[in-house]
């Protein structure tokens, strides 16, 4: 019995990444062995050329593979001099280009095509700026899995920031944890959400959030769909409301700074709403 459980058409393997890297950097697409080799045998080169490939937007600098024992598992440390803004890479292409589907377990069905999450973004990272935000400044986010959140995110990228975030089932506690060790200046938070069936309102929560981090200066209130757009302020130093965060003009990426990633106090509970790209990304 043989152990080939799928093998691709020819002509969807030829058109595949791995087949079209093989051919561009002379090797026969069907001998991966040697392709493997290669990549082991001469990292900088393999990883400069995948950069190449890729079509990065970015400076990868001079060197591509470094050996360094301090480095955890790997003990290298690949394109160290690499600089590149994500939210750059991410919302290049065809505007008309299907980026993004959100669902949930309500029935709410959307789509957002590039060009539009471009401009939403680019409306993002403008407010982000009128609320003092700027290259290594981190702002956070206590947001369920929608797209709002991945406009936060590639808005506050696109600028130079830093960005962390957390489910908004997290405990008080746990939010000021993560978020509160960064110094987090602007916040994005959903005071209202769905989940099993049920509507969860965290304002309260939210307060005590805020009133235990005071690096925060702006409060960014999201809506979601089924709960219209009166979610609530909650009064401090300074609020602002996700309506307010618009503008014309489109922002340009710079470079990128490294996301935060602190552990919670505790793994969140898997969401039951999804968003899910529309086609895959090549990245390294």
């Amino acid at each position: 019995m043989s152990s080939v459980l799928w093998t691709p058409a020819p002509a969807a393997f030829q058109s595949s990444n791995l087949a079209r890297f093989s051919t561009a950097n002379g090797f026969d697409p069907r001998d991966y062995e040697t392709l493997h080799r290669w990549s082991i045998g001469e990292p900088g080169a393999f990883w400069r050329a995948v950069w190449d490939y890729a079509e990065v937007v970015g400076d990868p600098g001079a060197i591509s593979f470094l050996r360094d024992d301090n480095a955890p598992m790997t003990g290298s440390r690949f394109l160290p001099e690499a600089t590149l803004n994500l939210a750059e890479n991410l919302l290049r292409g065809d505007e008309e280009r299907l980026a993004l589907i959100e669902a949930d377990e309500s029935g709410h069905f959307r789509t957002v095509t590039l060009g539009e999450l471009r401009r939403l973004v680019a409306r993002t990272a403008d407010g982000l700026r009128a609320a003092g935000i700027g290259k290594g400044d981190c702002v956070g986010g206590i947001l369920p899995n929608r797209v709002v959140g991945l406009v936060a995110l590639l808005a506050t990228l696109s600028i130079g920031a830093i960005w962390s975030s957390c489910s908004p089932d997290f405990g008080a506690a746990a939010i000021v944890d993560r978020l509160g060790q960064i110094g987090v200046k602007v916040l994005f938070a959903a005071p209202r959400y769905r989940y099993a069936g049920k509507e969860h309102d965290i304002s309260g929560r939210l307060a005590e959030i805020v009133a235990a981090m005071p690096t925060v200066t702006t409060l960014v209130l999201t809506g979601e769909p089924g709960f219209g757009q009166t979610a609530r302020r909650i009064a401090f130093r300074s609020t602002i409301s996700a309506a307010t965060l618009r503008s014309a003009s489109s922002a340009h990426p710079s470079t990128i700074r490294p996301m935060c990633s602190t552990p919670p106090a505790r793994q969140a509970r898997r969401r039951r709403s999804s968003i899910a790209p529309a086609a895959c990304c090549s990245s390294i």
